[in-house]
C-alpha cells in the first residue's frame, strides 16, 4: 500500500466544509503548495504522533470532559485510523467539520 498525499482538493473540501484542522496520518505526504494552501486559509495540518497533535488531542478532548477509559479509547481509536495501520480512514480525519 502507498502513501497518501493530501491534496489541494481535499484541503479546499475540509476548508469549505467548516473545518480548520486537519490530522494526518503518519506517512502522509504534503506537497509544499498544498502546505502554503493551509497556511493562507489558516487550516492547520496536524500530524499524528506528534508534540503538537497530543497537544491539541488533549484540548479537544478535556473540553469534551473525556477522561480515564473514554481517553484511553478514543487514543486507541486515533492510533488505528492515523498510525499508518490498514484500517480506518486513510490520508485524514477532520476534526471539526
Amino acid at each position: 500500500m502507498g502513501k497518501r498525499v493530501l491534496t489541494r482538493r481535499d484541503l479546499e473540501e475540509v476548508y469549505y466544509g467548516g473545518g480548520r484542522t486537519v490530522l494526518l496520518e503518519r506517512d502522509c505526504v504534503v506537497p509544499p503548495g498544498v502546505m502554503d494552501l493551509a497556511r493562507s486559509l489558516g487550516v492547520r495540518l496536524l500530524r499524528f504522533g506528534t508534540p503538537q497533535f497530543e497537544e491539541a488531542l488533549g484540548g479537544m478532548l478535556s473540553d469534551m470532559g473525556l477522561e480515564g477509559e473514554a481517553l484511553k479509547a478514543v487514543r486507541s481509536r486515533l492510533s488505528e485510523l492515523l498510525g499508518g495501520g490498514d484500517g480506518g480512514k486513510k490520508g485524514g480525519l477532520d476534526l471539526e467539520g
